[in-house]
């Protein structure tokens, strides 16, 4: 009885040491697993690193050839009307080609300064109503005002503060766009656009450019905006592709008197923008990536005023 207890505990002995053993192996096996993870996440993490930090390098070197070729072009002796107006440039650098694009800011309109009745013709686009435009256009004033009196259709603390996650009126000038998202009566479906209406984005900018549409490089939104017909827009996007407008009369040979009336009123010709964005664009294998850097032309040399994004 002794012996078979005795081989009974041997027996459990061997058994815990067996079971003690499996644990530790698996517990070496999981800390193996884990670390074996963060060594190759590391590994992901440096080379994203040194990826992107290349492809700023890169871009940015691009972006200044395209700066100076830009200031030097008109000194140079017989260009081509092609290559006087061009404003897309292709440069090797590192091996990489970096495809670069003039945007000037005045594709866009200055939200500060732009007039009121532009104002409520932009938001009649979107609401349909001229009083909800001109709620709106309200509401805008008193997020910039310095005061808490609502101006007719707008709003102040008393609304901002009755909302779900209530917050104050800003009563300072807007310093980012995206703040018209806070403001009564602006959507997500304007500010970013739709299918069937722009996005208050790719209308406005903070800069200060001037109150009207460049021709030759706003957006096709920017003609939406105006109601002016889908095939009059393809039209002038082709002809400014093919050779941008110098003049307005050579836009009125293309459109017709009603057309023309509206871009008179509410469109321009900037032939030498002030602030523009220069925007670069490689590909590293199945991946884009993409830098934007804007710069003021009303200084020499040129004055960086903002990278703004990065994108890939």
């Amino acid at each position: 009885m002794v012996l078979c207890d005795k081989k009974d505990l041997m027996r459990n002995e061997k058994g815990a040491i067996l079971i003690i053993v499996i644990w530790i192996v698996a517990a070496i096996s999981v800390i193996s697993a884990i670390l074996s993870l963060r060594v190759k996440v590391s590994i992901r993490n440096n080379a994203y690193i040194k990826m992107k930090t290349e492809g700023f390098i890169t871009i940015h070197s691009a972006i200044q050839r395209a700066i100076y070729y830009h200031l030097i072009k008109p000194k140079i002796p017989d260009l081509t009307e092609d290559e006087k107006y061009n404003d897309k440039y292709t440069f090797k650098v590192n091996g990489v080609n970096v495809k670069v694009e003039e945007i000037p800011v005045s594709s866009k309109l200055s939200f500060n300064s732009v007039r009121p009745e532009v104002l409520k013709r932009i938001f009649m686009r979107y609401t349909g109503s001229e009083e909800e435009a001109m709620a709106i256009v309200s509401s805008i004033k008193d997020w910039q005002d310095r005061d808490n009196v609502e101006n007719v259709g707008g709003a102040e603390d008393n609304y901002y503060q009755s909302l779900d996650y209530p917050y104050f009126a800003k009563n300072k000038p807007i310093d980012r766009l995206k703040e018209l998202l806070l403001i009564k009566g602006i959507t997500p479906e304007m500010y970013y656009g739709t299918d069937s209406i722009p996005g208050l984005k790719n209308i406005f900018t903070l800069y200060k450019t001037g109150n009207r549409f460049d021709i030759n490089t706003c957006s096709p939104d920017a003609f939406k905006i105006y109601g002016i017909d889908d095939s009059v827009i393809t039209v002038i996007l082709k002809r400014r592709e093919r050779k941008p407008f110098k003049n307005m009369t050579e836009v009125g040979e293309i459109v017709d008197p009603e057309t023309m009336n509206i871009l008179n009123k509410y469109f321009t010709i900037d032939l030498r923008p002030s602030i523009i964005i220069f925007k670069g664009e490689i590909k590293v294998g199945s991946l884009k990536y993409s830098l934007s850097e804007v710069y003021s032309f009303k200084s020499t040399p040129p004055k960086l005023l903002e990278i703004r994004e990065w994108k890939f």
